[in-house]
Parts: structure tokens; sequence; C-alpha cells
């Protein structure tokens, strides 16, 4: 552009700020360097819009050097500027701390942008739900708290994602609850929605995780799939891993998992309950299979 006397704009900025969030070799540390460049200008040509600190927020959540605390203090420069984040700025910074940061900053942002007048959408949402799932100081009540408060407003009631990852949240974090997965999956078909192959993944794993777990609930789930999706290995194992980790072992359970795996026509695979199946000869060889 220099070379053709084409000055950029804060447009052409912009994009290529948006490219390193967009390419899979882009870099957050780049659009950094990008956006205090038109900072530094001081010229209104190339002056920050709320675009181009939304689009460097949005690096920090895609982009692998990102960082949930330098995605805040872009947050904060962009409001000491005088721009207003707007639904898609917000987004950006909880999806920037469910990648990199923290589930409880997570919940502050939600907090904020209802605090200025923003109605959160279940891009917001659940992009907060998802930073429970992730994030090290995550919490299933938090999760929990955040999917009633979705149901209390009618234009945001919770759909499959906003289960899913509630669901999936009760088998990540340390005060989640294999039940309280179960009776979620229950209560999303309850309300006309359909689980997909992740939800399935979310809550046998529950069973597999939690104390709470149960062989039983695993495979009746598992049992469930053939009416939405079919089963892959990933639930056959999770299925497996819950009646293993079961005491004593669900070998009875264990054995049924075997046999619809056979019908599957799936691969001989290594899982924890080979022990106590092999024991009681359920465990075929892979030559039989």
């Amino acid at each position: 552009m220099e070379k053709a006397s084409v000055s950029p704009t804060n447009v052409t900025l912009n994009s290529v700020i948006d490219a390193q969030a967009k390419q899979s070799d882009g870099s957050a540390r780049v659009a950094m360097v990008i956006l205090d460049a038109m900072v530094q200008a001081k010229h209104e040509s190339v002056a920050p819009t709320i675009v181009s600190y939304t689009s460097a927020i949005d690096c920090q959540a895609k982009c692998s050097d990102g960082d949930g605390q330098a995605a805040m203090r872009l947050l904060q420069e962009c409001v000491a500027a005088g721009l207003q984040p707007n639904h898609m700025t917000y987004g950006c910074a909880m999806n920037a701390q469910a990648k990199h940061g923290s589930a409880k900053t997570a919940a502050k942002l939600l907090q904020e942008m209802k605090a200025r007048g923003l109605s959160p959408s279940h891009v917001q949402y659940n992009a907060v739900i998802d930073a429970n799932a992730k994030c090290k100081d995550g919490s299933a009540h938090t999760a929990l708290f955040i999917l009633e408060d979705m149901k209390r407003d009618p234009k945001t009631k919770p759909n499959v994602v906003s289960y899913s990852t509630c669901i999936d949240v009760q088998a990540k974090q340390q005060d989640g609850s294999a039940e309280t997965a179960a009776l979620l999956f229950e209560e999303m078909i309850s309300q006309g929605l359909r689980p997909d192959t992740v939800t399935f993944t979310s809550v046998i794993d529950a069973q597999a995780k939690r104390r709470d777990g149960s062989a039983n609930t695993a495979v009746a789930v598992l049992n469930k799939m053939r009416g939405f999706v079919d089963p892959n290995q990933i639930h056959f194992n999770s299925a497996l891993n819950a009646c293993a980790n079961e005491r004593p072992s669900a070998v009875r359970k264990a054995e049924e998992v075997l046999q619809q795996m056979l019908v599957s026509s799936l691969a001989y695979i290594n899982t924890p309950c080979q022990p106590c199946c092999a024991a009681q000869h359920f465990l075929p060889h892979p030559a039989q299979i």
C-alpha cells in the first residue's frame, strides 16, 4: 500500500487485526502491535474504533498466544477511549476467558454487560457456561445458576448448546454431579430440544467421572442414543469407564455395552473395563471381532 502511495485507514487495519483471529497462524501479539500503532498515530483516519478493539479481543480468544487478562485490559482501554462495548465485544471477551482465562471473570463480564443495559444473548450466556467447563476456577453450581438465569429470560431460553455445555460442566468440575447431568439431559428433551453427539458424550462422561456416577444410567443413556444419533467409540468407551469405575465394577452392564460395540462393528480397543470383563470371560479376543 505504501509503495502505491495509498495510506491505510482504520477499516484496512481492522481487517488485518481480524485476519489474525481467523487464520490458523494468527497472532494476538501481532494484533496488539497493530492496535497500539493505531493509537499512537493519533490520526483520525486510523483511530481505533469499537471494531478494532473487538477484533483484538477476539484474537485473545482464538489465537494460540491469546490471554484472558490481555482481553480484559483491551476492554478497559476501549471504555477509557470513550467507545461503547457491544454484544460482540463482550462475547469475544467472555470467549477469551473460556479459552485462556477465568470463569469468575467471565461471570463478572456478564453482570457488567447487563449493568450497561445490554441484554445478553445465547452467545454470551453460553460463553460463560463454557468458561465454567474449561477454566480451573469453573464451577458446576455457577453454570447451573447461569442456566436458570437464561430460563427466566423469554428471549434466551436455553438451547442445545446451553444444556450440553452445562452437562459438560457437571462432568468436568469437582462440584459436578452425574445425577444432575442426567436430570439436565432429561429436562432438555422434555423442552423439545434434540440432544446431539456432544450432549450424549457429556452426560455419559459424567457417569464415568463423578462419584455419584451410575453404570445403569450410562448404559440407559447409551441405549437412548439411537433415537437421536448413532453412538461412536467415544460413547462406548465412556460407558465402559462408568462400568469400570462403579464399585463393585458393573461387569454385566459392561458386557451389555461390549455386545453393542460388536453390533456396531467397532474395532477392538483397550478399555479400563477389560480386567473386570476378561476375568469373567466376557471380553472377546481381537480375532473374534
